[in-house]
């Protein structure tokens, strides 16, 4: 078992039990509270409350009970019998003792009281109507704007991905009415007319653009007809 004798300056009698108690397997949280809290003996850590301890930087409930069921470990008769305690040692048992009582049942009803609060967070969760998705959204505000910019300032996106969004709906809306690039492609070879394609797909023009210049990237110029 580790003992922590780096705590202790000197070999005065209180030392020597301090050193003694270092023994216990305390957490790095309860050592670095000995060093900042100055504790030097067991009886200035045994004097102090719960609420007291709690007051320390990174003291939470299960440091306490650390603490709290070392200081019992410590001064149990048990520990009496080889190890020499102050006088006060029965008296530190049946507080510590009665410390722990009280900190487990303080630590069953927090549990209780977190696992009401989970349980209205998931009724909370379950009852609120999902948010509509941004795409969409999107989509619809600027099917009634028609201005890429506003549409983009409203939903703090950038022009390029509204257009990307825009584009992908679109191109959604054909394949469900059975229509698709390649038909926007041939239609634009026989009528070369941009705006016209536009709007006999009803799709924006810099969309039948993309798919116009991607499609002689392809080489489907000569193959499509």
């Amino acid at each position: 078992m580790p003992c922590h004798y780096h705590l202790v300056n000197d070999e005065t009698t209180e030392n020597s039990e301090w050193r003694k108690f270092l023994c216990f397997p305390f957490s790095a949280r309860a050592l670095n509270f000995f060093t900042n809290a100055q504790i030097k003996t067991v009886g200035q850590l045994a004097a102090m409350s719960p609420k007291d301890l709690r007051r320390y930087r990174n003291v939470g409930w299960k440091t306490v009970v650390e603490i709290k069921m070392a200081l019992a470990n410590h001064a149990s008769p048990q520990a009496a019998a080889t190890t020499p305690l102050s006088d006060a040692a029965p008296l530190v048992a049946i507080s510590t003792n009665n410390d722990i009582e009280m900190l487990l049942q303080e630590q069953i009803r927090l549990q209780t009281e977190l696992r009401l609060v989970k349980d209205k967070l998931a009724e909370a969760r379950a009852s609120t109507p999902g948010k509509p998705k941004v795409k969409h959204a999107v989509f619809a505000r600027w099917l009634e704007l028609r201005d890429y910019n506003a549409v983009s300032n409203e939903f703090c996106l950038t022009q390029s991905r509204v257009r990307a969004i825009v584009s992908k709906a679109f191109r959604e809306k054909l394949e469900s009415q059975d229509r698709g690039e390649v038909d926007i492609y041939c239609y634009w070879k026989e009528t070369r007319d941009y705006q016209r394609v536009a709007q006999e797909f009803d799709v924006p023009e810099f969309l039948v653009r993309n798919i116009v210049v991607r499609w002689n990237k392809l080489g489907y110029g000569s193959t499509v007809t």
